[in-house]
């Protein structure tokens, strides 16, 4: 059984070790691993927080048997908030993205965090997709974006397409 809980208790460690088991080839942007140090420190800090600059943000790590198998966050502002969730490899194509992202969605809705939510995923990310879809969120329009990727050590700017995706929450609304 899948539970959420506040990253907030959990250490740059966790952190590291999560990122250095998932697949990011269908990530919109792939961060290198090792995470580099001052950037993961800084977002650490701002896990603890619970805000950056100008967005509110809401970290949970993603329990299976006491063990982190990933991590779901919301970033907020103005009303919206833009969901970003990763697995670690071993545990994707097995429904758990499914359950912690009902939970998360559930948590959300009880908190009222926000009114809406969006999602941007990469175009070859298919399962991300099908789980989006599945808890509600429409399809709302493609998008083309320039990230910073490193390739062998060096940022390099990289064209990725994708979609975003779009939930929207109010009172009368039952999430599945």
């Amino acid at each position: 059984m899948i539970s959420l809980l506040s990253w907030r208790t959990k250490t740059i460690q966790d952190l590291e070790d999560l990122y250095a088991d998932v697949d990011q080839t269908n990530c919109l942007v792939a961060l290198p691993v090792p995470l580099p140090k001052q950037e993961t420190i800084a977002y650490y800090e701002a896990i603890q927080m619970e805000h950056t600059q100008d967005k509110v943000l809401k970290t949970f790590a993603i329990i299976e048997e006491d063990a982190i198998i990933g991590k779901i966050e919301l970033s907020i502002e103005e009303g919206i908030g833009e969901l970003d969730f990763v697995l670690r490899k071993e545990h994707c194509n097995q429904k758990k993205g499914s359950e912690a992202l009902q939970k998360f969605l559930e948590l959300i809705q009880k908190e009222n965090w926000c009114n809406e939510i969006v999602a941007y995923v990469h175009e070859d990310n298919l399962p991300m997709q099908k789980v989006l879809l599945k808890q509600g969120f429409q399809k709302t329009q493609p998008f083309k974006a320039d990230v910073m990727v490193v390739r062998d050590g060096v940022y390099q700017l990289k064209e990725v397409k994708g979609s975003e995706y779009q939930l929207s929450l109010s009172e009368e609304s039952s999430l599945a």
